[in-house]
């Protein structure tokens, strides 16, 4: 059963001052399928996406409407692994059987792509120059799987260094500034003409790549877990508050705020003047997958989406500031 804090009923009946100091507020723990995403230029044009990846249900998409949630039905039962807002009716979402779905002018429509692949990352510029990365990180099927669309078609596009990998996410500043991140530590760049690999710290799978207008840029993944930023031309390993097995997601503020999430409920908050937060005793406690933030506002998203297929899945969407949304 959804359970509502305290602050989030009193605001369906009139909501009271806002609290002076930010913290976390789960909004919903127990959504039928678990969420992998979530992205938007702010809080109020906000959406996450997910499923049942591999149990019953349909594929799981909340768009804020009217101060609250609004579910998107999908009508499919694919679980969509990341999502991409371009503008307030301009979305992109991608998952697994290498669906692509977009929302515009009000429709959800699957588009055609050439891969069955998992597509875990989907990020663009503008709503005609958009990437999806993916691949098989058990290395059966497709592996190295990058995507573009430029307004007509998806088409695929050879990895420059094919490592038998599945790509995680994408993610970049410009058009011809964007970052790819994968299994054994892989990270690629694209300057507009062509797609480089370049030398990672690491080896450990990297999960999310994000970063912000100013030029900071983050990657994380684990086991065990890591932190990359972009130093220069060169990744470096990064020092966060505390210890983790597992970084699953990362967000960049513009003013320069930093959301880190992964395994057991981690939640590393960096503030604009550069002071780290360790909040793993904060709710929520469960797995975190992926992290959005702007705005004095941040979002966490996850569930139980380790347990194993078949398992009921749970999903859980928490908010961090001084005046939660209503609850999906």
């Amino acid at each position: 059963m959804r359970r509502l804090c305290p602050l989030i009923a009193l605001c369906l009946l009139g909501c009271p001052e806002p609290a002076s100091e930010p913290e976390w507020t789960v909004l919903a723990d127990d959504l039928g399928g678990v969420l992998l995403s979530a992205n938007g230029p702010s809080i109020d044009e906000a959406w996450a996406v997910g499923g049942p990846l591999g149990s019953a249900g349909d594929a799981l998409i909340l768009r804020r409407e009217g101060g609250g949630w609004a579910r998107v039905e999908t009508g499919f039962t694919d679980t969509l692994w990341w999502v991409w807002v371009a503008g307030p009716d301009e979305v992109f979402a991608v998952g697994e059987g290498g669906r692509i779905v977009r929302w515009s002018a009000g429709t959800l429509e699957t588009m055609d792509t050439p891969t069955d692949a998992v597509l875990f990352g989907v990020w663009g510029s503008s709503p005609t120059d958009v990437w999806a990365v993916g691949g098989d990180p058990f290395m059966e099927d497709e592996t190295d799987v990058i995507l573009h669309y430029t307004g007509s078609a998806w088409e695929s596009v050879p990895s420059p260094m094919p490592a038998g990998v599945a790509l995680f996410k994408v993610w970049g500043a410009a058009a011809d500034d964007v970052w790819v991140v994968g299994q054994a530590g892989v990270i690629l760049h694209y300057d507009g003409a062509a797609w480089a690999p370049v030398e990672s710290p690491t080896d450990a799978p990297l999960f999310t790549v994000s970063g912000n207008a100013s030029g900071e840029v983050w990657a994380v993944g684990g086991p065990p877990g890591v932190a990359l930023r972009l130093d220069g031309d060169r990744w470096v390993e990064a020092e966060v508050p505390g210890p983790a097995s597992i970084l699953n997601g990362v967000a960049v503020g513009d003013d320069g705020s930093l959301l880190i999430v992964g395994s057991s409920g981690t939640k590393f908050y960096r503030g604009a003047d550069g002071a780290w937060l360790d909040e793993f005793d904060a709710p929520p406690g469960g797995d975190l997958h992926a992290a959005w933030i702007g705005g004095g506002h941040a979002l966490a998203v996850g569930g139980n989406f380790n347990s194993p297929r078949g398992a009921a899945r749970r999903g859980v969407l928490a908010y961090r500031g001084a005046s939660p949304p209503a609850a999906p």
